[in-house]
Formats: structure tokens, sequence, C-alpha cells
């Protein structure tokens, strides 16, 4: 009676193992797509207003990214946290419902010498993460930074991210070779530059309206899973500049 017993409950112990795993891995595919269609912007600063005091879009980007300094190649924040975050990967692939933490740990970083020896900077950096609606922009462009970060790598999760960020990065280069194409004409007449971004965003936004059309049609199990959980890492989202005040970060249940 007694093995019976402990039979029955090593199988429910597994099932429960098995429903929380699935959970898991529903709500990274969910938050993964969620970045990538609330997100992608060819310009980053598009995602974020410049306040007075506060670290700018222009200068978040740059401590996101790598740095070259010959000869050598300085970590960005990202490069930072993926380094010292490897319980929120899974064989390289990040786990988006870490999303929360990831913000929280990029607000560490940047409170070390090491990281940014500036402590102008540094305090620049704490009065902007004390600020919510900066917090929130703020990981519009991390949420997009890392999983372009991810596309470079191959190691996104899903299909549709992977269409999303594709489409950007493919915007962005389109806007690259028309600027070193008109060249001259670009450095002295600043309206061409404008016209040629008008032109690639307008396209990029009609290609965009054509990927949503085309994916919510096809009702891939992807998007099934998205539209489940959608509500639910939105409203998380909102809790990021609570959560990470208090350093008590939504969490993977």
């Amino acid at each position: 009676m007694l093995l019976k017993s402990t039979n029955v409950m090593s199988m429910d112990r597994q099932f429960y193992e098995i429903a929380e795993q699935e959970a898991k891995r529903e709500l990274n595919i969910a938050t993964e797509i969620y970045l990538a269609r609330k997100c992608t912007s060819i310009r980053y600063n598009d995602l974020m207003s410049d306040r007075d005091g506060l670290v700018t879009s222009r200068s978040l980007i740059s401590w996101l990214d790598d740095r070259k300094r010959k000869p050598n190649i300085i970590d960005g924040l990202i490069t930072f946290y993926i380094k010292e975050n490897q319980s929120h990967f899974d064989n390289g692939y990040w786990q988006p419902a870490y999303l929360p933490e990831m913000m929280l740990r990029i607000k560490d970083l940047t409170t070390r010498k090491d990281v940014i020896t500036s402590k102008q900077k540094r305090d620049e950096f704490t009065r902007s993460f004390s600020n919510d609606r900066w917090l929130f922009e703020a990981t519009a462009i991390t949420g997009l930074k890392m999983l372009e970060t991810l596309y470079q790598r191959n190691a996104l999760i899903t299909n549709e991210a992977f269409m999303w960020i594709q489409q950007v990065l493919q915007a962005r280069q389109l806007i690259e070779s028309q600027a070193k194409r008109t060249g001259r004409q670009m450095k002295n007449h600043d309206y061409h530059i404008d016209n040629v971004y008008e032109e690639i965003e307008e396209h990029f936004t009609l290609m965009q309206r054509n990927l949503q059309k085309r994916l919510e049609s096809s009702n891939t199990k992807e998007y099934e899973i998205y539209n489940k959980h959608r509500q639910r890492i939105s409203n998380n989202i909102s809790l990021i500049g609570e959560l990470v005040r208090t350093e008590t970060p939504l969490l993977v249940e």
C-alpha cells in the first residue's frame, strides 16, 4: 500500500513538473513575441522621449552596445548581462519571461564602477531608473536590443520574433545603403535624409501591417500562445517600475 501511494505521489510530481515546464515555455514564447510586436522600431529614439536630467535614448543605446576601443572591445550592458546571468538562458537561448529580472540586473550594472567609471553617469542612471516612464521606455529599447542580439546569434525561440526583427534590420540596412549612395547630397541637404527615411519608414510600416495580418490569419501555435498570455505580459510589464524599485522582480512561476 505504501509503495502504491509513493508511486502515485511520484506520478503527481511528474505531472506537475511537466505542467510547470509547459507554462514556462508558453510564457517565454508569448513574451518574446510581445517584445517583437511592441518594440520593433527603425530608430531606437522613437521608443523614448528624452527628459532633462535623465539618460537620453542615445546615451542608453551607447551603454547597451559593446564599444570598440582599439585593440579591445569593451562589453556593453547587454553583454555584461548575458555573461553574468547564464541562469536566464537555456542552451544559449534567452528565456524572455526573465525580462523584469533583466531590467533589475541592468540597473545594478549601471551602479558598478567597473562597468561605468563616471560617477556623474552612474548618478544619472540612478535618477533615470527611479522614473517609471523612463524605465518603461528603457525596457522597450533594451528588449529590442536583446532580441536583435539574439537574432544575430540565431538564438530567438520563435519564428514570429525572427520575422519582426529581420524586417527592422533590413529596413536599417536599406537606410544605410541609401545614405551611402547619395553621400554628398545628404551631407549638404539634410532634407534628403529625411525624405529617404520617411519613404523607408512608410514602406516598413506597411510591411509590419502585412506581416501582422499574415501571422494572425495563419493562426499558428505561436500566435495562439501569444494571444493566450498577452494581457498577463502587458500587466507584468506595467509593474516593472515597482518591481525594479523594490528589487523584487516578477520571475517565471
